[in-house]
């Protein structure tokens, strides 16, 4: 009776895992995708929102907040290959990461596994244009060395006196 007990129970788990196996080999060989951050977050946007994605990467013009790894099964491998998909497989990272762009990255066999998550930063402003002037030269005469003097934005030496002919000279002095 045990005998017939145990083999029941053994029958059992035996059909219980040919039933759970299918199940735990399709969660796991879905793959994951991966988020980790490099840079400060920013702002949170949207999950649907939308980003640039280039395949050449800028040197300037963007702050990295973080990278995305993707990894997946068989069966989507060839969709990687498409940056439409690929895009859609990474938007809730880049949205809840702030960023407003991604530099993909394929490898060897052209599947896009990777991004960079980058958020555009402001150009420098213009300078007021008298701060300008003091970078393109001087201002007043005092920003001069010596006895030099500021003539239309440049320092130069002043000009040689005038010679005085004695006629002007006794008028000058006449009061």
């Amino acid at each position: 009776m045990q005998i017939a007990s145990m083999l029941t129970g053994t029958f059992r788990l035996h059909w219980a895992l040919i039933a759970v196996a299918p199940i735990a080999v399709a969660l796991t060989a879905c793959g994951y995708t991966k988020m980790t951050l490099t840079g400060s977050r920013g702002i949170p946007r949207p999950m649907d929102c939308d980003f640039e994605v280039f395949t050449a990467s800028r040197a300037s013009g963007f702050r990295e907040l973080g990278t995305i790894d993707v990894e997946t099964d068989w069966r989507a491998r060839n969709d990687l290959r498409q940056l439409a998909y690929f895009k859609t497989q990474i938007q809730p990272y880049v949205c809840d990461a702030g960023g407003d762009a991604v530099f993909a990255h394929a490898n060897g066999e052209g599947l896009y596994m990777k991004a960079t998550i980058v958020k555009r930063v402001e150009p420098p402003r213009d300078e007021p244009q008298a701060e300008r002037a003091d970078l393109a030269g001087c201002r007043y005469d005092t920003q001069c060395k010596g006895d030099r003097i500021c003539v239309q934005g440049t320092c130069t030496a002043p000009p040689a006196p005038t010679s005085v002919s004695h006629e002007n000279a006794d008028t000058l002095r006449r009061p």
